[in-house]
């Protein structure tokens, strides 16, 4: 019986030693056997993760909302058109291939309003592996198991971005950066001018103004950094904002 004990305390002793010099507790022969089998398991998840066919019921039920927005909007007028949903429906799913790569116009327009998956490490992570096809493998299946969600998301909101004419006013400088071309906003195309004549000018003013006192709220910052301050102009001619959209 004490023979047994001190087998039992000796290799309670010696797998204690194991750990803190860091060696496995297994042997050689069960330690591939378990190496074999933790990577059996994971392919098994990616597969289960990144393949799972409830994605394309989630895909046709997300096209199906962004057809009743054509239809209906909480006002009761167009959301947007049905030419301008398919434009940004090709557009989205043509980014497919890209994520992880190097970045587009989609999505960094998600990374500054918040659209979907924006939890910040998820993002720490994908930019630390963006041009490590290997690493990177891991964070494609993660955004290829919320791909049905990204996708019906950045449809609408593109939609909205091209039915408000706001679409083209964000494109990407050499360093991959997105930029705000307030000049090109169609909703202050007047304001950018100066046309003060213009019947619609009044009405871009009043969005205008409105959006910039809650700018000035969220204590927004244009790209340099400046922080934004709202000023009446003295020729007509509003200062760009940082952004084409609020947070709220």
């Amino acid at each position: 019986m004490q023979n047994k004990r001190r087998e039992a305390e000796t290799e309670y002793l010696m797998n204690n030693v194991k750990i803190m010099l860091g060696k496995p507790l297994m042997d050689e022969e069960d330690l591939q056997i378990y190496y074999f089998a933790k990577k059996i398991m994971k392919l098994a998840s990616i597969g289960a993760l990144g393949f799972n066919p409830k994605q394309m019921y989630q895909l046709l039920e997300g096209i199906w909302k962004d057809i009743g927005i054509v239809w209906r909007n909480e006002d009761g007028k167009y959301g947007f058109t049905a030419k301008e949903m398919i434009d940004s429906f090709i557009d989205v799913y043509k980014e497919f291939g890209k994520f992880g790569f190097y970045p587009t116009k989609l999505e960094r327009i998600n990374q500054l309003y918040r659209i979907n998956d924006m939890d910040i490490n998820v993002y720490a992570e994908h930019l630390q592996n963006s041009h490590n096809i290997f690493r990177n493998s891991s964070m494609f299946v993660f955004r290829l198991a919320s791909r049905p969600d990204y996708f019906n998301r950045m449809t609408i909101f593109e939609s909205y971005m091209r039915h408000d004419g706001t679409w083209d006013a964000h494109y990407l400088n050499e360093k991959g950066e997105l930029i705000y071309d307030f000049t090109k906003d169609q909703r202050f195309n007047l304001l950018a001018e100066g046309k003060t004549d213009d019947p619609e000018y009044r009405n871009q003013e009043a969005l205008y103004i409105a959006m910039a006192r809650q700018f000035e709220i969220e204590e927004a910052i244009y790209a340099d950094g400046t922080k934004f301050k709202f000023e009446f102009p003295k020729n007509g001619i509003y200062k760009p904002l940082p952004q084409a959209y609020t947070n709220k």
